[in-house]
């Protein structure tokens, strides 16, 4: 496969409106498989690192994910770009790849893989998350223990049981939200977030389907991106603004103290 082939393999993945460009460096490199060129708008893959076809493809759909990070607001403000929109945005265009036939991952052809999935999800993740909801039905008990006795239900976390606050409140939720232990604690804790009981519903079915973590934050968490990309790029630009603001209240705090940490020294 040509740097052109695979071009035309990403355009069929994500549609023939983007504009980018893909390069074979023709080297190794110990650092990193791919980059990619914002300002040039170029996929860079050292193709002498992809043992298979099938990582050349990985890779490819990675730093096309970065193009799409890049090319649609919001764009990323900090080198920190493999955020919750990134990962949500790659792991959609693996699955898409996955369904067109254009990839394929050793996770499901391979019968090892296979058979220690089903190990974690079943006997590790959904136990847990078991165990987690039945936690939280007891911590709603020690709840009530607390008020019967005029006690401090933060106390008896905090000194009793040693349980991080936060942490019992999100394992309290996975009871009384009747969440489905088959998506594990951690997912389950992340839909607790979520406040409409139908878009719950919602978020645990995409994660039962197939959906990672990060696409069900970015679907049912995140805030709404506008359709009018004019208005996004508003909003995104409002969102700058303030940004600079603080920025500039911030600076203006530090040269007072750094001034008067001068005058008493």
């Amino acid at each position: 496969m040509n740097q052109d082939q695979l071009r035309d393999l990403l355009l069929e993945l994500c549609g023939p409106h983007r504009d980018f460009r893909v390069v074979f460096s023709g080297k190794t490199s110990r650092k990193v498989d791919g980059l990619y060129k914002s300002e040039s708008r170029e996929i860079i893959l050292h193709n002498r690192n992809a043992e298979t076809y099938e990582r050349l493809i990985y890779t490819a759909i990675h730093e096309l994910a970065h193009h799409i990070q890049f090319s649609e607001p919001p764009v990323p403000l900090t080198t920190r770009t493999h955020n919750t929109r990134f990962w949500s945005i790659f792991h959609s265009l693996l699955n898409r790849a996955e369904a067109l036939g254009l990839y394929s991952s050793s996770f499901d052809r391979q019968q090892e893989f296979i058979d220690l999935t089903r190990r974690i999800r079943h006997s590790f993740l959904a136990e847990n998350g078991r165990l987690m909801k039945e936690l939280g039905r007891l911590l709603q008990e020690a709840r009530a223990l607390c008020d019967k006795y005029h006690a401090s239900y933060e106390d008896y976390l905090d000194r009793v049981l040693r349980l991080p606050r936060s942490g019992a409140r999100a394992i309290e939720m996975s009871h009384v939200l009747n969440l489905d232990p088959r998506i594990g604690f951690e997912n389950m804790r992340t839909v607790s977030r979520i406040p409409e009981e139908e878009k719950r519903g919602r978020a645990q079915t995409a994660l039962l389907e197939g959906s990672s973590p990060e696409m069900v934050k970015m679907r049912f968490l995140a805030p709404e991106t506008p359709a009018d990309p004019l208005e996004a790029m508003h909003r995104e630009r409002t969102r700058l603004q303030k940004m600079v603001l603080s920025l500039e209240k911030r600076i203006r705090e530090l040269d007072r103290r750094i001034s008067e940490h001068g005058e008493r020294t």
